[in-house]
């Protein structure tokens, strides 16, 4: 058992990044884990961390320890688990990361509701506009936007990520309203960076097929809240998911346009490592967000024509 608690010792105190976080989250002193895991390395003939006075980063052969270790100490609570009921009562720490925006609005909307029916689960909920290193940042659950490659991860569907063209009726009734995608060429089109793309090239998805235009405009960002904001004031024209803009196409403040035609969808899933995916914390906060999201999202509705 002395194994399992120093890998575990381990494992926490690359999650943390140094000695003294780990020992504040462990109830122990500095001394005695800087000890325990000099005793560690010892029995294992490596070095697994390189300490410095900012921190302790694993070293190469720490990194490809650490992932062997999450995933033992994933199946071993996953056992725990099934012979102690706690799948129908899940408890523990449940971490997960969310982007900001698709976070405020959809997820931090029903965690009340899943603290409530889960008490005896403690919720960390961090939002990030960053890519995260899913595994050394010890995740429960990553939402994202868009299926990761990484085979260690298990990706599972939570909603369909539609996204429309739209614009303000403010807009629309200044400069009329585009009929096909080639006449974006004519129009004002706010244009929001995204990594490894060309923001200039919009895709489609139309009657005959796939479909792209290069558009221009005065104003481009990172930055979707500042196009949304600048779509509502008749500035331009818009790409947007309808999880962002749904109560504002419901309200009429923005309308979709070009019906016929819908940029390709990115679907919206709930990541998990595979040595966790099944733990019941886990299975419980994705199979909740399955029940609030769907196939269907309360953020779809019909949109207005324009």
């Amino acid at each position: 058992m002395d194994q399992i608690s120093d890998i575990s010792l381990f494992a926490q105190v690359v999650a943390s990044g140094n000695l003294s976080a780990a020992a504040r989250d462990l109830g122990l002193s500095t001394a005695a884990i800087s000890k325990r895991l000099i005793r560690l390395e010892e029995r294992l003939g490596i070095q697994l961390l390189t300490r410095t006075t900012r921190g302790a980063s694993p070293t190469e052969e720490g990194s490809a320890f650490y992932e062997r270790c999450v995933h033992i100490l994933g199946d071993i609570e996953e056992a725990e688990a099934e012979i102690s009921g706690c799948e129908l009562n899940p408890t523990g720490t449940l971490k997960v990361i969310a982007p900001i925006a698709f976070g405020r609005r959809h997820i931090a909307l029903h965690v009340p509701e899943f603290l409530a029916r889960y008490p005896k689960i403690h919720l960390d909920l961090r939002l990030s506009a960053q890519s995260v290193d899913f595994v050394s940042n010890q995740c429960d659950v990553w939402i994202r936007i868009g299926e990761p490659e990484d085979s260690r991860l298990v990706a599972r569907k939570i909603a369909p990520n539609r996204r429309i063209v739209c614009a303000s009726p403010l807009y629309l009734e200044r400069h009329g309203e585009p009929q096909t995608v080639q006449d974006l060429k004519h129009h004002n089109c706010l244009i929001i960076d995204r990594p490894n793309t060309r923001a200039e090239q919009w895709h489609f998805i139309g009657p005959n097929g796939p479909e792209t235009v290069r558009v221009s405009g005065n104003l481009r960002s990172n930055d979707g809240e500042v196009i949304q904001r600048s779509a509502l004031a008749g500035i331009g024209i818009a790409v947007k998911s309808t999880w962002d803009a749904g109560t504002l196409l419901q309200d009429d403040m923005l309308r979709q346009i070009l019906h016929p035609y819908e940029p390709p969808t990115s679907n919206i899933y709930a990541i998990s490592l595979q040595s966790r995916h099944r733990a019941g914390r886990v299975s419980a906060f994705i199979d909740f967000l399955l029940e609030k999201f769907g196939s269907a999202p309360y953020w779809e509705s019909p949109a207005k024509p324009g």
